[in-house]
């Protein structure tokens, strides 16, 4: 799998770059309708690939901030659909990245995931989520990183949800939306979408471009000027974890939601 960043002619070397992280199981093919409309905005797109099966978290990690260090733009985003909103906030405990930029997460699971938790109950479901275990289920309660944090997350009913029916409503038919908060985001949206069919809509695709743009979700088409990036309000400045904090240990782990009910 290559993980060098496309190359792009001198004079695109100016304009903002958006780095697109994909989900568990995906390969990044589907995010390219999403990319195609940032691209009609001025932003040079590239996506990462990577394996949320075999390979541990913390490599996937750093081969994101090798791949995001690569660049030569002068400011870099970050987009995260579900899991990869976990990769991305993973390599940002571990790495300082020279370029600034905002980070977007699309039906991100912060929280943790209804779903992988009860795969992770059964061995033979267990393998499902692979390598990407521990991330989808531990729980991070705050933002602590300088780049500015927008959510956009679904509220469509429609996909996995339909085989557990516990899951906590309202959803996107895979990720609860009460999964997708926490504390110290800059900005927030919630989209009538299902979790994978968000990344066709140019709905997503007109606020992911105003929030990489203003930092904020402007639902209007007028959008004006590139805002400079400002650091995330009450953003702790610290150096990077050497190894990020994460649960190894996840057998007979219970989501949040389990434990509220006793479940």
């Amino acid at each position: 799998m290559d993980n060098q960043p496309k190359r792009h002619p001198d004079d695109e070397k100016n304009q903002p770059a958006v780095v697109l992280v994909h989900g568990i199981w995906m390969t990044g093919f589907e995010m390219g309708p999403l990319a195609w409309r940032l691209r009609a905005a001025n932003f040079i797109c590239h996506r990462f690939p990577y394996s949320s099966l075999r390979q541990s978290p913390t490599n996937n990690a750093d081969a994101l901030a090798d791949f995001v260090g690569r660049l030569p733009n002068p400011v870099v985003h970050l987009l995260g659909h579900s899991l990869g909103g976990l990769v991305i906030e993973l390599m940002l405990c571990r790495h300082l990245l020279s370029a600034p930029g905002r980070v977007l997460a699309l039906g991100t699971p912060f929280a943790g995931s209804y779903i992988a938790h009860n795969l992770a109950r059964r061995p033979w479901s267990r393998a499902l989520l692979g390598a990407a275990a521990p991330l989808l289920l531990t729980n991070i309660p705050r933002w602590r990183h300088q780049r500015p944090l927008g959510i956009i997350a679904g509220d469509q009913g429609v996909g996995l949800g339909v085989f557990f029916p516990r899951l906590p409503k309202p959803h996107d038919g895979t990720v609860a939306l009460a999964e997708t908060v926490i504390r110290g985001a800059a900005a927030r949206f919630t989209v009538h979408h299902a979790h994978l069919p968000m990344l066709f809509s140019r709905e997503v695709a007109t606020l992911t471009c105003a929030f990489f743009q203003t930092g904020a979700f402007i639902t209007t088409r007028q959008i004006g000027r590139q805002e400079a990036v400002k650091p995330a309000p009450q953003a702790a400045a610290r150096q990077p974890r050497a190894h990020a904090e994460i649960n190894l240990h996840f057998e007979g782990s219970r989501h949040p939601h389990d434990q509220a009910r006793g479940g």
